[in-house]
């Protein structure tokens, strides 16, 4: 959690949690995970909203609704048209205020999904430190400032955002 407080782990730290990284030691077992270690354990925070977003779309396509938008604070899907039109949607300069856009684009029944340093952040003596983690390393990953991908899913979507942000371009 990024508060006033923050301070960046020592690279000690940062070691020490790498050794509770490796996907390899999830075991599944039926409708159960099991992690072999106490200290390990398993976030959904960078995926959960992209599952979300493709659940809320289908829910109100199911409802009959032909035109929507579900907008997960940068995890969007949309379908059909905007009144008549098609959706526009902007993509946040990463390093500009709040508004000011890197461009915009027009998807048709699409998710656009964007990953970036610029969101959650803390600079502490002039270093970023955000919440995308390249796991190679135990820090922030720094191959990119802004990933924006078009995806017929917001699930698929948003792992890819992620994953080139942390691999780059």
């Amino acid at each position: 959690k990024f508060d006033d407080s923050f301070r960046p782990p020592t690279p000690a730290a940062v070691d020490a949690a790498r050794r509770n990284v490796d996907y390899r030691a999830v075991q599944i077992d039926g409708n159960r995970i099991f992690l072999p270690k106490s200290t390990m354990s398993i976030g959904l925070g960078g995926i959960a909203k992209g599952y979300a977003v493709d659940r809320a779309a289908d829910v109100i396509a199911r409802a009959g609704f032909a035109n929507s938008l579900v907008d997960g604070g940068g995890d969007d899907r949309v379908s059909g048209t905007r009144a008549g039109a098609p959706w526009r949607l902007g993509i946040q300069h990463p390093r500009k205020p709040r508004g000011e856009l890197l461009g915009a684009v027009s998807p048709v029944n699409q998710a656009l999904l964007t990953s970036g340093d610029y969101e959650r952040f803390r600079e502490v003596d002039g270093v970023r430190y955000h919440h995308i983690i390249d796991v190679r390393t135990g820090w922030p990953a720094r191959a990119a400032t802004s990933v924006t991908v078009l995806s017929e899913s917001a699930e698929k979507g948003v792992v890819l955002a992620k994953v080139i942000f942390i691999l780059g371009p």
